[in-house]
């Protein structure tokens, strides 16, 4: 006896069940999305590690770029040290200070030449020269009325006086001056032979002045005497060269012991000073010699 077909509930079969459009699951492939950078361009993996290396290369050629455009203190020093440079003579605050323990206690305050026989020479030159001639430099000095001036390229500063009369008195007071020496009648020592074998009479002529100013015996004429010095030390351009630890001079031909003295140490009584650095040089009566190469103490 066959079942008999319930009315409420169909009979199905398989092979003729077909799914409703409408409940089929749409079935599709998905294709993976590739990371982006923040342009909107993609960015693989092997772009990732190409960017940092050249990143770790950019910053490595940074380091070594500074690295080498850095002074190097310590090389600059030694090649300064093995390479002469030229200096000139220090000028402190006071040409004076200090200079009293180095020429003596007797030594005055301004710089006059008392040392190897220039007191008799300053005696005879004073008889050579007109009493006169000496007060109007003096009062031409004293008033301020001067400057330390060059002859040439190669010659050392001298006095040169203002006012056209003082001027004129002073140069016919060197050539009277400079005939003595070359007859005889004065005697200089060697720290006013100049280098190339005469005499300074210029410095003979300045100590003279200094001397005259000193022997006024007020404080207006000390002070005049050693703004002598002053000027002669700040217009000088007198340069060493420094060779192995030591500051060398060229003797010019105009240049002079006490000159020398004056224009490095701003006393001319110093000269003992460069005398005592080059005995191996200076050991005859004639003072020094254009070209040699004197030791400058300092």
């Amino acid at each position: 006896m066959e079942k008999p077909n319930d009315p409420l509930t169909p009979h199905v079969t398989f092979d003729n069940y077909v799914i409703p459009q409408s409940v089929q699951r749409e079935t599709r492939t998905q294709t993976p999305v590739p990371p982006q950078t923040p342009l909107g361009l993609p960015v693989s993996g092997m772009m990732w590690a190409v960017s940092a290396i050249a990143l770790l290369a950019f910053v490595l050629g940074v380091m070594g770029t500074l690295k080498f455009a850095r002074p190097t203190t310590q090389g600059v020093a030694a090649a300064g040290q093995e390479e002469p440079s030229a200096v000139t003579r220090q000028q402190g605050p006071d040409l004076m200070s200090g200079l009293a323990a180095g020429a003596g206690a007797a030594t005055p305050a301004a710089a006059v030449l008392t040392q190897d026989g220039m007191a008799e020479a300053r005696s005879t030159a004073r008889a050579v020269l007109d009493p006169g001639a000496l007060e109007v430099m003096r009062t031409a000095v004293l008033a301020g009325e001067y400057k330390i001036a060059k002859q040439g390229l190669q010659s050392a500063h001298h006095l040169v006086l203002s006012k056209a009369e003082a001027e004129e008195t002073r140069r016919t007071s060197v050539e009277l001056l400079r005939e003595a020496v070359a007859e005889g009648v004065i005697e200089l020592p060697a720290s006013l032979h100049t280098g190339k074998g005469d005499s300074d009479i210029d410095m003979v002529l300045f100590d003279l002045i200094q001397s005259a100013l000193i022997d006024n015996g007020t404080a207006a004429g000390a002070k005049a005497a050693r703004d002598m010095n002053r000027r002669v030390f700040a217009a000088s351009e007198a340069k060493t060269d420094y060779t192995k630890g030591r500051r060398i001079y060229v003797v010019q031909e105009e240049d002079s012991l006490a000159n020398l003295a004056l224009q490095f140490y701003g006393h001319p009584t110093l000269h003992n000073r460069i005398s005592a650095a080059n005995e191996h040089l200076l050991r005859s009566a004639d003072g020094i010699r254009t070209g040699q190469q004197l030791i400058i103490p300092e």
